[in-house]
C-alpha cells in the first residue's frame, strides 16, 4: 500500500494512462517544479518501498563532486569482464531509431495506457535532481543516486537531457540538443554503455549500433535489469 505521508517526499497526482501527456505538458508549465512520470502502482511502491537513507539535498550535494571521467574510469575496472571488442562492433548504416516518446504510461505488453499513472510533482526546475528525491540506483549494476544526478546533470549542460520518467527500473530523457555527427554520437554511446550497460549488452548488441540510435534522436531510453 501506497502511503504518500511517509514514503514519498513530494506531491503526487494519479491519472489515467491516456491522460498523462496532457498533464504532464501542464504541469511542465508551472514554476519551480519537475513533474516526473513514475508509472504504474507496482513502480510506485517498489521505489519507495524503502526508508532513504539520505535526503534529497544530501544526494544533491554529493553529486557536484560528479567526474564523468572518473566515472567512466571507475566502471571500466567494474566492467573489466565484458568483451569489449565484440560489444563495440561497426557502423552498421541502420536507420532504425529508438522510440521518440516515453512509455512510462503504457503497460509493456501490450502497449496501451495504464489504469492509473502516478506523476510526481518535484519541488525542484532540475529534473536531473529526480534520482535524489526518488533515491534511485545502488542495486546491480545501477549506479548511486550521486552518479544518477551527476551524470543527468552532464548530461543536462552539454545536450539539454531533461528526465521525463522514472519507473523502478527506467529512466527515460527527452533531448533539445542531440548529437549531430558520428563522432559525438559515439563518444556518448560510450558513456551511456558503462552508464547503463544493458542498453547494448540486452538491446542495441553493440556500442556503434546505439551511437546510430542516438545520433539526431531527442529521446534516451535506459534501464536496469
Amino acid at each position: 500500500m501506497i502511503n504518500n505521508e511517509q514514503n514519498i517526499p513530494f506531491e503526487v497526482k494519479i491519472v489515467h494512462g491516456s491522460e498523462v501527456p496532457k498533464t504532464y505538458s501542464r504541469l511542465c508549465e508551472k514554476e519551480d517544479i519537475t513533474p516526473i512520470i513514475l508509472g504504474g502502482k507496482d513502480n510506485v511502491e517498489t521505489l519507495f518501498d524503502l526508508e532513504f537513507e539520505e535526503t534529497p539535498e544530501e544526494i544533491i550535494e554529493k553529486s557536484k563532486h560528479f567526474d564523468i571521467k572518473e566515472f567512466i574510469k571507475n566502471r571500466e575496472e567494474e566492467f573489466e569482464y565484458y568483451p569489449m571488442e565484440e560489444l563495440l562492433g561497426e557502423w552498421t548504416g541502420c536507420t532504425d531509431k529508438q522510440r521518440e516518446e516515453p512509455i512510462a504510461h503504457l503497460d509493456i505488453l501490450s502497449g496501451k495506457p495504464l489504469e492509473e499513472v502516478y506523476i510526481g510533482v518535484l519541488p525542484t526546475k532540475k529534473s536531473f535532481e529526480t534520482p535524489a528525491y526518488v533515491s534511485f540506483g545502488n542495486w546491480n549494476k545501477c549506479p548511486s543516486p550521486e552518479d544518477h544526478v551527476g551524470i543527468m546533470r552532464y548530461w543536462n549542460e552539454k545536450y539539454g537531457a531533461e528526465v521525463v520518467s522514472m519507473t523502478s527500473d527506467i529512466i527515460e530523457c527527452t533531448i533539445k540538443n542531440p548529437p549531430s555527427t558520428k563522432e559525438e554520437a559515439l563518444e556518448l554511446a560510450k558513456e551511456q554503455f558503462f552508464y547503463c550497460p544493458d542498453i547494448v549488452v540486452q538491446g542495441t548488441q553493440t556500442i556503434f549500433e546505439l551511437a546510430e540510435a542516438l545520433l539526431n534522436s531527442k529521446y534516451w531510453f535506459f534501464w536496469w535489469d
